[in-house]
């Protein structure tokens, strides 16, 4: 087997410059008012729980409120005790460009931009944003019947009537109901990549998702890259400047459409220095790299292959050496080569799945799943002590693991009753 030479070119440049912060994105907390418009919320609560986020409902009071006065939706939280999240959105319907302008909504409102990340509204949602103040200087869009008012209750903002979003950085506002997803989608883009929100999107079976009908302020950064490249990038950095790991994706994957290619693949090698990647990142990174020449790591199905082809011990050779070679790099997502795992195991295949479930824990050693399932592998084949000592790791990293807690109490038994029966 070649021997994998694949390392990142930037290490030496970017080793005295300031990194981007990159806010991780995890929770979302979506604010529902009484006869809240249904689409507007549930599409990109679509988008964000299939690209998953934790996404929870928050209004005035825990009472059930009527969207659209058909569907009842009982709010997780209150404005009282609903826990911080790392984004806010807002929606319309409702009433909510009077809603917004009650005094406790306001506060709670403003309190919610100061301490979340990101700030997101769908239709008339975005009178939420403008009430404190967050459109001042922006430009903006709404529900095309209320853009005149929107424009005039805050004329420091330029309200848009001609795209489905805009971004302005960390504030996003969509246009009404279904153009709630294309900015949902556009934001997991901006975070996750394109190529990661496609997948959503063909998930969902949305088929009209055009990014190019949003308006999107480029970040200075990323502007500075394209003109400079990204090491006079680094060295001009704002440390107030924020740069979203899925800008970084797309902005390579830009570059190399246009033939800039230098400064396309200089941007993946600072990523794969400075960001924790997903394979689907990798993915992406990959056919820019193969396509430069570059030798890269097995693609996810190559890998599959090997195994199948009884190469197990090549594949695990395989991920050591790019382990130690780039150890950003991901060749395959967890949950499919837990599938695949569970496939040798229907077979009773024990060796197999054993040894496929052992490179998902050396690819991702702070899952609690991982080591779960190979908990199982281990108490299928008999190895109980392994099996224990599998679970008991998987709910270190998880207590709250349901299944781990009840098959190590049934080992735990089991064993129990084999040294009471000597």
């Amino acid at each position: 087997m070649k021997k994998l030479l694949f390392l990142p070119i930037l290490l030496m440049l970017t080793a005295n410059t300031w990194a981007q912060t990159s806010p991780d994105i995890k929770s979302i907390a979506f604010f529902l008012q009484d006869g809240v418009e249904i689409l507007d919320f549930a599409g990109p609560m679509e988008v964000f729980t299939s690209a998953g986020f934790n996404v929870f409902t928050v209004a005035e009071t825990k009472d059930p409120i009527k969207a659209m006065r058909v569907l009842t939706v009982v709010p997780d939280y209150s404005i009282d005790d609903a826990p911080k999240a790392d984004m806010v959105a807002f929606f319309g319907g409702g009433g909510a460009t009077h809603k917004s302008q009650q005094d406790n909504l306001k506060a709670w409102t403003k309190k919610q931009v100061e301490n979340t990340d990101i700030q997101f509204s769908v239709c008339t949602g975005a009178f939420f944003l403008g009430e404190v103040g967050l459109l001042d200087g922006k430009t903006a869009t709404t529900f095309h019947s209320a853009i005149p008012h929107l424009q005039e209750r805050f004329p420091k903002a330029t309200v848009r009537d001609d795209v489905r979003f805009v971004d302005n950085g960390l504030v996003i506002t969509t246009a009404g109901i279904s153009a709630g997803i294309d900015g949902a989608l556009h934001l997991v883009s901006k975070i996750h990549g394109k190529d990661f929100a496609q997948s959503v999107a063909d998930n969902m079976e949305y088929f009209g998702w055009e990014p190019e009908k949003g308006l999107v302020f480029d970040n200075p950064f990323i502007q500075n890259i394209q003109e400079k490249g990204i090491e006079a990038a680094l060295k001009a950095a704002d440390e107030k400047n924020i740069v979203f790991k899925g800008e970084l994706l797309n902005l390579g994957n830009s570059l190399w459409a246009k033939k800039q290619q230098e400064k396309a693949l200089a941007v993946f090698d600072y990523m794969l220095e400075k960001y924790p990647l997903s394979a689907i990142d990798c993915s992406t990174i990959r056919k820019v790299f193969a396509a430069s020449g570059r030798e890269t790591p097995p693609s996810e199905a190559e890998f599959f292959a090997m195994i199948e082809n009884d190469n197990m011990q090549k594949a695990r050779s395989i991920l050591e050496q790019t382990k130690i070679n780039t150890p950003n790099w991901q060749i395959f997502r967890e949950w499919r080569i837990n599938v695949l795992g569970y496939q040798y195991l229907g077979k009773q295949d024990w060796d197999n799945a054993i040894g496929v479930f052992q490179l998902n824990v050396e690819a991702y050693p702070n899952s609690f799943n991982t080591y779960d399932s190979l908990g199982e592998a281990y108490m299928l084949a008999g190895k109980k002590d392994l099996a224990i000592k599998n679970y008991k790791k998987s709910l270190a990293l998880n207590p709250n693991n349901e299944n781990g807690v009840k098959m190590l109490k049934k080992l735990n038994e089991k064993e129990g009753m084999g040294k009471k029966s000597k």
